[in-house]
C-alpha cells in the first residue's frame, strides 16, 4: 500500500471516528435537554449531523482514483465536523 493510500485511509478513519464521537455526545446530552433553549440548540446540531451523515456516505464511496477531486481533501467535511463537535461539547458542558 502506498503512502497516499495510507493517508486516504487514515483520513477516512479519522472522519468516521469523529462522527461516532459526535453521535455519542448527542446521546449523552439529549436526556439532559429540559429547557427550550438547549432543545433548540440540540435540534440545530442534529440538523448539522444529518449533513455529516450524508458526507459519511459520500466518503464511503471515495476511491484512490477520485480522491483529488473530492471535497474531503480540502477539509470541507472535516471543518464542518470540527464545528459540530465543538457545539455539542459546548452544550454538554453547559448542561453538566
Amino acid at each position: 500500500m502506498s503512502y497516499r493510500e495510507q493517508l486516504v485511509e487514515q483520513k477516512i478513519a479519522e472522519y468516521k471516528s469523529r462522527l461516532k464521537h459526535i453521535d455519542e455526545m448527542i446521546n449523552k446530552v439529549e436526556p439532559k435537554c429540559s429547557d427550550s433553549t438547549s432543545k433548540d440548540e440540540l435540534d440545530h446540531i442534529k440538523t448539522q449531523c444529518l449533513k455529516l451523515r450524508e458526507d459519511n456516505k459520500f466518503i464511503d464511496d471515495i476511491s484512490q482514483h477520485n480522491w483529488q477531486e473530492k471535497t474531503i481533501e480540502k477539509a470541507g467535511p472535516m471543518a464542518l465536523l470540527d464545528s459540530v463537535a465543538q457545539q455539542i461539547e459546548h452544550l454538554a458542558n453547559k448542561l453538566d
